[in-house]
């Protein structure tokens, strides 16, 4: 609102004018009385607080919320004073327990985390009207520090070429809270391995995201027994570390091959006896040198045989990957139907007669080996 004044003076002419606002609860000694107290804004918006200490990248152990005090009219006042609480109680302090409002009906508090993970609600009240509340929106007080039974790492593939410098595997760790919340982001999980390489140059390790963080292993040497030990760790706190390792195994490392043995892990001595003239024979395959498991992904299959004598892989190729690393299962099709083996198998005979098969394995990163077997089958 403007007000204008004008005089004369004489033969001189004066004038002024002055504008002034009127606010609710101005207009007279007695403030206007709040109606209703809204909720306006929660800072940081759209995501939890972390429980106190446990930091994280982006992430605050406290938040802001505002509220707006109205009249009826749902004009803003000023200078309402609003007590806060929290509920439920103790689980986060109050920085301040009681504000008054600017000349937009705004009152702010503050909250900071407590060591509890929950759902929290702040209620504003009218000093003037205790019957006048507002309250906020669900705050969430989560992701607290990490704990040793929710921390793991896992890697995508365990069994790698040994022979194949770089053939790589990612290996991921994965850190929860107490609560089975992931931890907030940015914590820090170093690797360390005694055989092959792990990481980056430019971290030995790696960040989490939503709770986990992945690095890269690679074969090369040192490559030792082929067996290379992986460790991860985290610092929690100022003492309390986590830790979680797993194996991975490089067949090949010490000059061994895939080799064909019985479902028991005897040798076959080279040689496959037919009972009728096509037979299905259980084997395991296995890292020659170590016996353990060969590399995931080999393939088995007929390179050469006597003409019209065959052998199928039915199951067990490619061979899959192994966590334990133990000899894995293949089933060998030997068949000796064909009419024009010669001399011809017969099921009823009571002669022998001998073939040969030759096995081919090719591993991922292309390195091919070779067992050969003579076939015995019955003939007339």
């Amino acid at each position: 609102m403007a007000i204008s004044a004008s005089t004369d003076v004489g033969s001189s002419s004066w004038s002024g004018s002055t504008s002034f606002q009127i606010k609710a609860g101005s207009a007279s000694a007695t403030p206007a009385v709040p109606s209703a107290i809204n909720f306006v804004s929660v800072t940081p918006a759209g995501t939890a607080i972390v429980v106190k200490g446990a930091g994280g990248n982006g992430r605050t152990e406290s938040a802001t919320l505002t509220f707006k005090v109205v009249d009826a009219s749902n004009a803003p006042i000023e200078g309402a004073k609003v007590a806060f609480a929290a509920n439920p109680a103790n689980v986060v302090s109050l920085n301040i327990p009681s504000a008054v409002s600017d000349s937009s009906g705004l009152v702010t508090t503050t909250v900071q985390s407590g060591s509890i993970a929950t759902s929290v609600v702040i209620t504003a009240t009218a000093e003037a009207n205790s019957a006048v509340t507002g309250q906020s929106d669900t705050l969430v007080v989560s992701n607290d520090v990490a704990v040793q039974q929710a921390f793991e790492i896992v890697a995508a593939k365990y069994n790698l070429d040994g022979t194949l410098t770089g053939d790589s595997t990612k290996v991921s760790a994965f850190l929860a809270d107490a609560n089975g919340n992931p931890v907030p982001d940015g914590v820090a999980v170093s690797f360390t391995t005694d055989f092959g390489a792990i990481a980056s140059s430019t971290l030995g390790g790696c960040l989490t995201v939503n709770g986990t963080c992945d690095v890269s292993f690679r074969v090369q040497n040192p490559r030792g027994d082929g067996l290379a030990t992986v460790t991860a760790t985290a610092k929690v706190g100022n003492s309390t570390q986590l830790a979680g390792s797993l194996h991975i195994n490089m067949p090949g490392a010490n000059g061994g091959t895939p080799l064909l043995t019985t479902s028991t892990g005897a040798s076959w001595n080279g040689q496959l006896v037919l009972s009728s003239c096509k037979q299905t024979f259980e084997m395991l395959v296995q890292d020659s040198a170590t016996g353990r498991s060969v590399n995931a992904g080999t393939t088995v299959a007929l390179s050469s045989a006597t003409s019209n004598l065959n052998a199928t892989v039915k199951a067990g190729s490619p061979v899959l990957d192994s966590r334990s690393f133990v000899p894995t299962p293949l089933s060998l099709e030997v068949d000796a139907t064909q009419s024009s083996l010669s001399p011809s198998c017969s099921a009823t005979g009571s002669h022998q007669a001998t073939g040969f098969v030759n096995l081919q394995f090719t591993s991922t990163g292309g390195n091919v080996s070779y067992q050969r077997f003579s076939i015995v089958y019955p003939v007339q």
